[in-house]
């Protein structure tokens, strides 16, 4: 279920209906634009979205902007989630840590093409430039380790030079694709769980409504009920969407109708 949350999926259907529904569409002459429904018909029971609880810590500290304050911000705290997650980033590479860090942050702005290229680079740069990869694998599946001697040991012996060299490919041959397709945002968003910012924009496009609970309502009956919508729809807007008497109530101002709070 965590894939339907996350944009990933657009449907979760139960791997023990999988070959069902393959063997249904095979017999069937659905049109294409009533698919996204009738794969409904094999989804599994709503499941809660096992990290809802820690949306807010996530996206606190590792919105962060560089990897070392989100190390320094989760060594401040005391719960059991941030000490694992703080072990966690501790233990895996620190150049593979500060790639990744920066591949996120790139690619949020960048088109799929461009991402497929970006990731092109970094991996013909990481088998031929950065020792981690195959250390990596070593410790894992040879050694059967735990640990592995990352070199460098630290994030503050990465140059910030080096991680940027590593999405430069001028001696890399391009990578060639075989039609012209590319897109900015997912196709298929219309057939997922909407993301904050998709649910943000429907917000304001239906503020003159009484209550954020009357636009989710709306909005689920738009999309047939789809799986996993209403609970999407309602732990967001319960969280970021008041009304402007709420807001007021606090001191600030708001305009007319459903206002939303970052």
């Amino acid at each position: 279920m965590i894939y339907s949350h996350a944009g990933i999926a657009t449907h979760f259907v139960p791997s023990v209906r999988v070959d069902d529904l393959v063997e249904s569409l095979s017999h069937s002459d659905v049109a294409p634009e009533a698919l996204a429904e009738y794969i409904e018909q094999f989804a599994g029971e709503e499941q809660p979205f096992s990290l809802q609880t820690r949306l807010d810590d996530i996206n606190q500290y590792f919105s962060a902007p560089t990897l070392q304050k989100v190390i320094s911000q989760l060594e401040n705290r005391e719960d059991e989630w941030a000490k694992n997650t703080l072990k966690t980033i501790l233990t895996m590479s620190p150049t593979a840590s500060l790639v990744t860090m920066k591949m996120l942050r790139l690619g949020r702005e960048m088109s799929f093409r461009d991402c497929l290229r970006m990731e092109y680079i970094l991996a013909k740069n990481f088998l031929e430039r950065v020792a981690d990869l195959r250390e990596g694998v070593s410790a894992k599946l040879v050694r059967k380790e735990k640990s592995a001697n990352w070199m460098p040991a630290k994030l503050e012996d990465v140059s910030e030079e080096f991680i940027d060299s590593l999405f430069k490919g001028l001696s890399i041959p391009s990578l060639d694709f075989s039609n012209t397709v590319d897109f900015d945002d997912y196709p298929h968003q219309d057939n997922a769980l909407p993301s904050t910012r998709r649910i943000k924009t429907l917000v304001s496009q239906n503020r003159n409504l009484k209550s954020w609970q009357e636009v989710a309502d709306q909005h689920c009956i738009l999309h047939h009920h789809k799986r996993g919508l209403r609970q999407r729809l309602y732990e967001t807007m319960e969280k970021h969407v008041k009304t402007r008497e709420q807001i007021e109530k606090t001191g600030l101002l708001a305009v007319n109708g459903l206002n939303w709070t970052d």
